[in-house]
């Protein structure tokens, strides 16, 4: 059993009120075991330079397995983003529990915040930065900062902890077409196992330097088609050998004014990803959005 909800209070008409996703996978899911530490994209709520206002997201889930293997699973998500003419902000936040005869045998938690500022806006014709721009800088330079934490016990993570800052440039190349660029140093602190290891260490030398960039890039036609693309690169300061990789690739066509065709493929990359773990991951979906 899956239930599915979103609701989004906007002045944009293309965030709609609510949205309910019908038939969740058809495509093919070809994973290896998951690594230790991965990048998780979430610039997804922040992608639209001209929007201005509120937007949310809730999703909640949860199956029942019986027979050979009685297990159940609960799991859940939230996104909200705000916008403004200078100001822009976005708030993830996920969890999934797992339970085996009664006992919980994994569990795992997701919490990351964004924040964005803008340099030398534009303000919208009427005054109101309520309002959307209808024709966006064509450049836009933000300073972004960010703050994560993860437990994952299925990829074995006790605590993993990140801090962020740096810049963000967004090109409009159309209406409706945008490119983003950022790189940002970025502290992590990854514990595996906090009985044995305390989360925050006496020094400076208990944390992992990264650096953390990104490009994406969001392209869409008047018949309502639309390709994005969001690939991440992250490598350790100290050893650029120690890095990790996402590119996500989305393919949306509006088959109607409610009904759209959603075609995602993922792709992961982690070069030291521990003992027994496979470096590469992929994930292709297919889903059929509802709006109304």
């Amino acid at each position: 059993m899956m239930v599915t909800t979103a609701t989004s209070k906007h002045q944009s008409s293309r965030i709609p009120r609510a949205i309910a996703v019908i038939a969740v996978i058809l495509g093919v899911v070809c994973p290896g075991r998951p690594a230790s530490a991965q990048i998780v994209n979430v610039l997804g709520i922040l992608s639209d330079p001209g929007d201005r206002g509120a937007g949310a997201h809730l999703s909640l889930g949860f199956s029942q397995k019986s027979g050979n293997v009685d297990l159940s699973t609960v799991s859940g998500s939230s996104a909200l983003g705000l916008r403004s003419v200078n100001h822009a902000m976005g708030l993830i936040a996920s969890g999934k529990s797992m339970d085996k005869g009664g006992d919980t045998i994994l569990k795992s938690t997701f919490e990351h915040i964004r924040y964005r500022y803008g340099i030398g806006a534009q303000q919208p014709p009427s005054g109101d930065p309520s309002k959307k721009i209808e024709t966006p800088d064509r450049l836009r330079i933000y300073l972004e900062s960010f703050v994560q934490h993860e437990h994952d016990e299925q990829r074995g993570i006790a605590f993993r902890g990140l801090l962020g800052i740096g810049p963000h440039l967004e090109i409009v190349l159309s209406k409706d077409s945008t490119i983003s660029i950022g790189t940002s140093y970025m502290l992590e602190r990854e514990v595996q196992d906090t009985a044995n290891e305390d989360i925050l260490p006496s020094g400076l030398s208990g944390f992992d330097h990264r650096w953390s960039s990104y490009l994406r890039f969001r392209w869409s036609t008047s018949e309502g088609v639309e390709l994005n693309n969001t690939t991440y690169y992250q490598a350790l300061f100290s050893e650029l050998g120690d890095r990790r990789v996402l590119s996500e690739t989305g393919l949306v066509v509006k088959a109607s004014e409610q009904l759209r065709v959603v075609i995602g493929y993922n792709f992961s990359f982690n070069s030291r990803p521990g003992d027994g773990v496979k470096p590469i991951d992929t994930n292709l979906e297919t889903s059929l959005v509802y709006s109304f």
